[in-house]
């Protein structure tokens, strides 16, 4: 897991060299629908990169406002 701040933007990368998963066959769960509902509030996204037998990458990222301005 990485955590990263650049430009204004939070990233967390995390990535896994497990067996994966075919994003195309795989349905998408309540709790990553959750994890995007919170992220759109953020006005951030998520990107997850898997394949079989290779492993998982999630990127997620967070644009970070200076609200003292």
């Amino acid at each position: 897991m990485h955590l990263n701040l650049h430009d204004s933007v939070f990233q967390l990368l995390y990535v896994d060299d497990g067996i994966g998963f075919d994003q195309n066959k795989t349905a998408r769960g309540i709790g990553l629908e959750n994890v995007k509902e919170r992220l759109g509030q953020l006005k951030g996204n998520v990107n997850i990169d898997s394949v079989l037998n290779r492993g998982t990458a999630i990127t997620i990222e967070i644009p970070i406002h200076d609200h003292a301005a």
